[in-house]
């Protein structure tokens, strides 16, 4: 979004909010440039857009003001809501792990989408952890009965009955296996009428398989953390996908480890798993966790990326561009997820349904030689968050 795009959208927060009313003097065009660091083109031209749409008025001589038309009616006089977007803690979206990347990617694709609506941000814990425990109420009780929310996922689901008795309109995110493992709590959502957004990993694994069977593997194992979870999407897209390529599926190359491994017992594992299945090819977790599979397959097995072992992620992130041998990865369109919750909550009256999202494959030369550090920007832009649009 361009830098006065972004500054309009930010006016017209504060005026839908109520931090800007009806008669309120903006800053100068000089007086705001210096204030944000901008150039005053930019500033003047975010002002002209403001004006155009009849949000302000400029005066000559005195200055620019809120117009009188610009006052947004309240959710009860049938204006538009804000909508607001649950998020673990306030540092969340800020940090580069796959979880904050991906909230960011959904962020922008709601932001682009929106044309001025108010995206509010929540964050809900006091505490960043894997586990929702310590619950900031004074921070998650701001949202109103009838509210619009965006749920990422049911690791939220200590938080479902106060947003069920909230009567809120609700968008979930969600992972096929959680339908299953939390059976009661997605009935109660559908019950509430919220709408689902299913990310098809089972089919994203199914693809993953597919290709590294078409560069000549045949020995594709995966490690994938929490055990015991015969049901999971990408167990299931395994064995698809081996159906699909004509392969007999080998549980022994399906390899569940902790939840909380270590870093130096992750390595341990993947050079085990390499000394009895003799793989070649390895579709292994995100972020951190691939750090030790890499250094397990390079450093201590001295392996080659990819003449020996090709090496694929379950997902995506700006960090895989700075490994040695860039990182094949699973990606999803985050963005395009964020600009279809925008539009599911635009209808007059959403309409309870599921939206599924398959998975792309971003190629690079981590499974095929000389493929190059090829990146769809699409899948990983850098997105600034604004502080002012997190309730603290």
């Amino acid at each position: 979004m361009p830098i006065y795009q972004c500054l309009v959208e930010h006016i017209i927060g504060r005026i839908r909010s109520g931090n800007l009313t009806p008669g309120d003097r903006l800053p100068t065009e000089h007086g705001l440039a210096k204030q944000l660091g901008l150039n005053r083109l930019t500033v003047r031209k975010s002002y002209q857009v403001l004006e155009a749409q009849n949000l302000v008025e400029r005066c000559r001589g005195m200055g620019t003001f809120v117009s009188e038309v610009s006052r947004y009616p309240s959710p009860s006089e049938g204006g538009e809501k804000p909508i607001y977007f649950l998020i673990p803690h306030p540092v969340h979206i800020m940090l580069q792990g796959p979880g904050s990347v991906a909230e960011r990617q959904i962020h922008y694709g709601a932001l682009t989408e929106n044309n001025g609506r108010l995206i509010q941000t929540i964050p809900v814990s006091k505490k960043l952890e894997d586990d929702l425990i310590h619950i900031d109420w004074d921070t998650v009780r701001q949202i109103p009965e009838h509210a619009q929310v965006f749920v990422n996922t049911l690791w939220f689901r200590n938080l479902i009955p106060f947003l069920l008795e909230r009567s809120v309109d609700g968008i979930c995110l969600h992972a096929q296996h959680e339908m299953i493992e939390l059976p009661e709590i997605c009935e109660q959502l559908a019950e509430a009428k919220w709408n689902f957004i299913t990310l098809d990993r089972q089919s994203a694994m199914e693809q993953a398989i597919e290709y590294l069977y078409n560069l000549g593997r045949r020995r594709i194992a995966v490690i994938k953390q929490y055990r015991n979870e015969p049901h999971h999407p990408y167990r299931l897209g395994m064995i698809s996908g081996c159906e699909r390529c004509d392969m007999i599926y080998d549980s022994g190359l399906y390899h569940e480890v902790e939840r909380n491994i270590s870093p130096s017992e992750l390595e341990k594992e993947t050079v085990e798993l390499w000394k009895r299945t003799k793989f070649d090819a390895l579709i292994a977790g995100d972020g951190e966790f691939v750090k030790s599979v890499y250094a397990a397959l390079t450093s201590t097995l001295r392996l080659r990326l990819p003449d020996d072992v090709a090496l694929m992620s379950f997902r995506d992130t700006p960090s895989y561009l700075d490994f040695p041998v860039p990182i094949t990865a699973i990606a999803f369109p985050y963005v395009n997820i964020g600009r279809e919750i925008i539009k599911i909550f635009s209808r007059w009256k959403p309409v309870p349904e599921k939206s599924i999202f398959q998975a792309s494959i971003i190629e690079r030369e981590s499974t095929r030689k000389g493929a190059g550090a090829y990146i769809n920007r699409v899948f990983l832009p850098e997105i600034p968050i604004n502080p002012n649009q997190i309730i603290n």
